[in-house]
């Protein structure tokens, strides 16, 4: 068990996961030898199928305590480069209960939420993307997103009916924009939705698809993307959702073959974590 700042790294262990493990010590948390491997077999696995340039910002939900889930492996798409975002989520209301390493983090669809401090104006193409071990319970709740004003600017997942669908909002700075195809969920496997402007918009189940492209937007805005909710304008968190999930995703758009390589690299990383 990682408990202390240093002696803990191993032969051959990532440096991005040396560095994951360091933050989370230093934020009160700890990180057993096997969580330690399973995040370094995970930045291997993410380098070597040269997806680490399109990850802004990727939370596994793990280490031993809540403060240690809170702490993001990534920050921007290069560990050297700008980091973008909070140095660790902010905790809208979780509590030490309500997270576990060995299924992740469970919301309550009223006043629980995360704030990635990532604004949704990071890159003009994007994606979003979680794994939900259970799915909400209620329709119309958001699992990720952000938005301006009315209805403007939204970019978001989020539970459609029955809530075994899960579908995502692009619209676009000027007016309202419609919705991205709607995709069954698949349990402990990848969700993505990627926004590729100007014309293909697509959701990810599972590395598969969910459809028919649709129309895809850039945004100038700067609300930050929030976790278990969408964060508005005004810096509220709205419709939130009580799903369990144990991970996310963001940053730039990703094709179907590098969702379906990125779907196997998670499923790995599950099953690694006994989140089977």
């Amino acid at each position: 068990m990682i408990s202390g700042r240093i002696g803990f790294m191993s032969s051959g262990t990532h440096p991005e996961a040396t560095a994951w493990a360091a933050r989370v010590v230093t934020a009160g948390g700890t990180v057993s030898d096997a969580t330690l491997a399973a995040v370094s077999t995970f930045c291997l696995s993410v380098d070597s199928a040269g997806l680490r340039g399109s990850l802004y910002r990727v939370n596994l939900f793990c280490g031993t305590g809540l403060a240690a889930c809170l702490v993001p492996l990534y920050r921007g798409p290069s560990s050297s480069g700008t980091q973008f975002g909070n140095a660790t989520d902010t905790n809208n209301n979780f509590a030490t209960s309500d997270y576990s390493e060995a299924t992740g983090l469970q919301g309550n669809g009223s006043n629980k939420s995360l704030d990635t401090g990532l604004a949704q104006n990071f890159a003009s193409d994007r994606h979003i993307g979680f794994v939900p071990r259970t799915l909400g319970t209620t329709a119309f709740r958001y699992y990720m997103g952000a938005r301006s004003s009315g209805f403007v600017s939204l970019y978001a997942a989020y539970a459609s009916s029955p809530t075994s669908i899960i579908g995502y909002y692009n619209y676009s700075d000027v007016t309202s924009a419609g919705g991205g195809p709607n995709t069954t969920a698949t349990l402990r496997r990848l969700y993505v939705a990627v926004s590729s402007p100007p014309t293909s918009g697509q959701a990810y189940s599972n590395g598969t698809s969910g459809g028919s492209s649709v129309p895809a937007w850039a945004t100038t805005n700067t609300v930050t993307l929030a976790v278990f909710a969408m964060k508005q304008a005004d810096g509220t968190f709205n419709a939130p959702a009580n799903p369990l999930l144990s991970g996310y995703t963001i940053g730039t758009s990703l094709t179907a073959a590098r969702v379906a390589t990125y779907n196997t690299i998670w499923t790995a990383l599950l099953t690694a974590l006994g989140r089977q």
